[in-house]
């Protein structure tokens, strides 16, 4: 809330998955905003995407209030990488958002994940000569196993998350101390490789 008297109005609408899972494409849809109103006035989207399903497969894009990786989501404090008590970071994400059974394997072996980029837009920066704000970017991918049927008391689950902040670094560190080309850059973000 502003300072002083103010008044908030929160205002949501969604569209989700059919509950048919027999479907072989699905869509969905969720805006959620909040007006602020006081001495000033603002305007906050803290949702707004769009989702579609072709069979295991899901393509969203938009700003979402995600969770990430192996975490209870009904506990406040949230996820260490990724948590739902945050406004979402706008991105484009390929995923297999829930675990799907690898065929011929009597539904013991499943697997999920996902790829992503986002936009952190301007971020400002108070260590370098170079540049006092730059406009970054956000990649995160994710994969998990698991081992047990769906059904099982006892399961294991293994994965790993990937998050990387990047952009601008020739701007940030100057040409001569980062002369990676941007596909360069890229692929030493995706591939997890450490640079100098």
């Amino acid at each position: 809330p502003m300072e002083g008297v103010s008044a908030s109005l929160l205002a949501a609408v969604k569209k989700d998955y059919n509950t048919n899972k027999d479907l072989l494409m699905d869509w969905g849809f969720s805006l959620e905003a909040r007006a602020n109103i006081g001495k000033r006035s603002n305007f906050l989207l803290i949702e707004g995407f769009a989702k579609v399903r072709m069979s295991i497969f899901q393509l969203k894009a938009g700003r979402a209030k995600d969770v990430s990786g192996l975490v209870d989501s009904t506990l406040s404090s949230g996820a260490f990488a990724l948590s739902g008590n945050a406004l979402g970071i706008p991105k484009i994400e390929l995923s297999i958002p829930t675990y799907w059974n690898i065929p011929f394997t009597g539904n013991i072996l499943a697997i999920k994940g996902s790829f992503s980029h986002g936009w952190f837009g301007k971020t400002k920066l108070n260590y370098t000569e170079h540049a006092t704000e730059v406009s970054s970017y956000y990649h995160q991918k994710t994969f998990y196993g698991r081992i047990g049927k769906p059904e099982w008391r006892w399961k294991l689950y293994a994965g790993f998350n990937h998050q990387v902040m990047w952009g601008n670094e020739k701007q940030i560190n100057g040409s001569e101390a980062f002369p990676l080309s941007d596909f360069e850059t890229y692929w030493y973000v995706i591939s997890g490789k450490a640079y100098g």
